[in-house]
């Protein structure tokens, strides 16, 4: 963490001056950018729940292999706890993940929260549906036109419910 706040020190000058520049961009399409913007801190909040659950996880399973194992019961010098861990901060150091097929782990898994957000959480933009008016909305049936009543017909007309025998 300590490189990414030094980097920070040093080059903030330039990330002022990009994001003063951006600043009119994101306003003036504001309508298309903000979702986008929203979209992806959205996907970037997932990922950090799925990368602390998997450290809780690997946690949970190195303790679990320590405290369960028979060696471990029957001579405590010759056993060996699991070295298993992920970096909680530090995640793309590939060699900080031990046993190293976790950083694939945690790839996959990566594609996969981002599929599930793209399947079941697509990008929209959101527009208000219009209300729909009629002429006749808010009118009491005998308060209508003449044209729009219903001319009188009988159930024989329209093939009602009596019938002729």
């Amino acid at each position: 963490m300590d490189v990414v706040i030094a980097h920070f020190k040093e080059f903030y000058i330039y990330y002022i001056f990009g994001l003063l520049l951006l600043l009119p961009f994101i306003f003036l399409t504001r309508k298309w950018s903000l979702p986008v913007i929203l979209y992806a801190i959205e996907i970037a909040i997932y990922w950090g729940l799925m990368h602390v659950s998997v450290f809780v996880i690997v946690k949970v399973a190195a303790w679990f292999k320590d405290q369960s194992s028979m060696k471990r019961a029957f001579s405590e010098k010759t056993f060996e706890s699991p070295d298993w861990n992920t970096p909680i901060v530090n995640f793309w150091e590939r060699e900080a993940y031990s046993p190293h097929w976790l950083f694939w782990v945690e790839v996959t898994l990566a594609v996969i929260v981002l599929l599930l957000v793209l399947r079941y959480r697509p990008m929209k933009v959101q527009h208000k549906k219009t209300r729909r008016s009629f002429k006749t909305e808010g009118q009491r049936r005998s308060a209508l036109p003449p044209q729009t009543q219903r001319k009188g017909s009988t159930a024989g007309q329209r093939g009602g419910a009596r019938r002729s025998r």
